[in-house]
């Protein structure tokens, strides 16, 4: 009954059948009928499409949105390789080319905690006409410490005039005064023109080891 290598032997309404051997990353299911096997393709509404890991860079630019796609979720770790100062910045692209002018507008509070003195202090900050995102109101002082973000993008490919991709982003870390800093923001870059991509990058060209993980959400 089996005939070439990878073939699956099943039973049909008589007796035994032979399923022929599926194609590369195909899955076992059942067919419509429920009655006999198939192979099939996994699906799901939630792709992870990219993994970065650079070491010692300066930034990392990801240009792959596409229409496959509405929303997008990144989760990220910045580890310092520096003694310098560093802090998380962000950059549209269209046209293959960073965007530079001062049509970022955005917004952040955040809470800081010192376990020296176990005291949290609030902090509101604000942004406009500025010529990237920030994605953080404090540095991360030096090496060996990190700065973490989820960072989610809405439609970066939406290309109006009235409405506008826009950014929703957690970040938090540590630093060497014993502080844990926590900020959370949204904001939006003011052109009609659809996101080709982004750019993530820190202040001053401080380097860091990056870890991105990058994640699509299909929309009906």
């Amino acid at each position: 009954t089996l005939t070439t290598q990878g073939d699956v032997l099943y039973r049909d309404g008589s007796g035994e059948a032979r399923l022929a051997k599926g194609t590369a990353s195909q899955v076992l299911t059942m067919n419509s009928g429920a009655t006999a096997p198939e192979w099939g393709t996994l699906s799901s509404d939630v792709v992870r499409i990219s993994s970065t890991l650079a070491s010692d860079a300066t930034s990392v630019t990801l240009d792959n949105f596409s229409a496959d796609y509405k929303i997008y979720k990144y989760l990220m770790r910045m580890e310092y390789t520096s003694s310098q100062p560093g802090k998380p910045r962000m950059r549209v692209r269209q046209s293959s080319a960073d965007k530079t002018d001062s049509e970022y507008y955005f917004t952040y509070g955040g809470n800081q905690y010192n376990t020296s003195n176990s005291a949290s202090n609030g902090q509101a900050a604000g942004a406009s006409a500025a010529d990237r995102f920030d994605l953080t109101a404090w540095n991360v002082e030096g090496a060996n410490h990190q700065k973490d973000a989820i960072i989610w993008i809405y439609h970066p490919q939406l290309s109006s005039a009235t409405q506008h991709p826009y950014i929703h982003f957690t970040t938090w870390g540590h630093s060497p005064s014993s502080e844990w800093q926590s900020v959370q923001g949204f904001g939006w870059y003011n052109n009609s023109n659809a996101w080709d991509g982004i750019k993530f990058y820190n202040a001053d060209g401080v380097s860091a080891k990056w870890t991105i993980l990058q994640y699509g959400y299909k929309h009906a």
